[in-house]
């Protein structure tokens, strides 16, 4: 097998890896490929659409993970509530940051219709 085989392999391993077990890129990384190298190979567009979609995948993933977290009311203890408020502001917090369109809290208050200013002669002299 060759060099670039076992680089592309592993490059379609990490991406399922993001994808489909919703693990960070680094822990994908790990032990497995440098940082840097699996930058470089980004720079090939198909690859990137590639590990953008597979971030896709992750945050929508993440987002259904809210909801688990939040529904699960198997018991009151008040450490487990708190860890599951962390893990749920967490996930919100990561997703507003890096899928702002789609999970951010920001109103889009932007005007997209014409306005009309009226003046009257006598207004304009007082």
């Amino acid at each position: 097998m060759t060099k670039k085989k076992d680089i592309e392999e592993l490059f379609n391993d990490i991406i399922i890896d993001i994808s489909e077990n919703s693990k960070s890129l680094i822990s994908s990384l790990s032990g497995r490929m440098s940082a840097s190298t699996f930058y470089g190979l980004l720079k090939d567009e198909v690859k990137a659409k590639l590990y953008a979609c597979a971030c896709e995948d992750r945050a929508d993933k993440m987002a259904d993970e809210i909801l688990s977290i939040a529904d699960n009311g198997k018991t009151d203890d008040n450490v487990i509530v708190q860890r599951d408020r962390l893990r749920i502001d967490s996930r919100k917090w990561l997703l507003a940051k890096l899928h702002p369109k789609k999970y951010g809290d920001k109103l889009d208050v932007a005007h997209t219709g014409n306005i009309t200013l009226h003046f009257d002669s006598e207004d304009a002299h007082a």
